[in-house]
């Protein structure tokens, strides 16, 4: 129980091996007969460092390509067509887009699987915020515009 800190807007963060290893274990729940073998175990602190270096990793290579691919189309040239409208007007436009360009991978459960509909909501509402971030550092590292 030391591990555990109750947060009044999240519920309760149980930080424990013990909470750790039930938690693994239903993750692995019908992707795996987990009552045949032995599962390691693995102290949550390296679970979350191999975590985070296995994303450093994908972001890298295996999404790279449909990063630049995004990038290209928001910042490389909406984000051109679309300065007539003032850099607030076009961010927000092109978060809204950039938010509903993920509408089908939102419909089928991948960012928010329990809600679906309000994850579209979600999404546009994080792309907009994110969106003058990244046109700011666009322009100013590609001297553009």
């Amino acid at each position: 129980m030391g591990n555990t800190r109750i947060l009044p807007q999240f519920g309760q963060l149980d930080f424990s091996q013990d909470n750790f290893n039930i938690q693994f274990r239903e993750l692995l729940k019908g992707k795996i007969n987990i009552d045949k073998i032995k599962l390691p175990n693995i102290p949550s602190w390296l679970f979350f460092i191999v975590s985070i270096g296995q994303g450093i990793i994908a972001g890298l290579t295996v999404n790279l390509p449909f990063m630049f691919g995004e990038e290209f189309g928001w910042r490389g040239l909406m984000l051109k067509e679309t300065q007539p409208l003032g850099f607030l007007k076009s961010n927000i436009f092109i978060g809204v887009i950039w938010g509903l360009w993920h509408l089908p991978i939102i419909l089928s459960g991948h960012n928010y699987p329990n809600h679906p509909y309000f994850g579209i909501i979600m999404m546009c509402l994080m792309t907009i915020s994110l969106s003058p971030l990244f046109a700011y550092l666009f322009i100013t590292t590609f001297c553009v515009f």
